[in-house]
């Protein structure tokens, strides 16, 4: 719903969403492989009774997520012009140097809520090995949505603006960890069980 509304506003405005979404990959797919670590780890200690060892590898999961996502908001923020050049081979000229404007603020955004991001895949990963998976198919469903009506919402009141859907963008990651941090926090996942041990 939200590509739909930028491609509303403009090529320009599509084309920079995409980019910044292309360097976005490039820290969310390898926490997304971390995450399913976690939930498998998770799963295996709480299978054998250890919550011990299911919340330091949560722990540890975090330390290594915020090292990789923080290191990768540096460069986005100290070096944009470095980060943004893969993108430039076979691009005209001209045209990635009118993309440019559009594109720095996305970047800026991005490296903000990377680092929550990051965090939100390694608590979804250990709530998810915890078979509390009805929670997070719920919540991922609440959030976005609210997310969605939200942002439709200011849109029809003020207009639409590329930046407005990159705050909900950012919103939405920021509100997803918050709610996943909080279930974990919380501790209902340590009593559930994907697979029973025997007897």
């Amino acid at each position: 719903v939200i590509m739909l509304q930028v491609g509303r506003l403009g090529e320009l405005h599509m084309a920079a969403t995409t980019l910044a979404l292309g360097l976005n990959i490039l820290v969310f797919v390898p926490m997304i492989g971390l995450g399913i670590g976690v939930g498998v780890l998770v799963g295996q200690h709480l299978t054998s009774g250890r919550v011990d060892l299911a919340r330091r590898t949560v722990t540890c999961a975090l330390g290594v997520t915020t090292i990789y996502s923080v290191s990768f908001a540096a460069l986005l923020g100290l070096a944009p012009d470095f980060m943004i050049s893969f993108y430039a081979w076979g691009t005209p000229p001209e045209r990635f140097e009118q993309m440019l404007p559009l594109l720095k603020p996305l970047l800026a955004i991005i490296a903000v809520y990377c680092v929550l991001d990051g965090w939100q895949v390694v608590f979804v990963g250990a709530i998810k090995g915890a078979g509390d998976t009805w929670f997070v198919l719920l919540a991922t469903i609440c959030v976005s949505s609210a997310a969605v009506i939200v942002g439709l919402t200011i849109q029809a009141a003020y207009g639409a603006s590329l930046m407005l859907w990159w705050y909900v963008i950012a919103g939405w990651v920021s509100s997803m960890g918050a709610v996943f941090a909080t279930r974990y926090v919380r501790g209902a996942w340590t009593t559930k069980r994907v697979i029973e041990s025997e007897s």
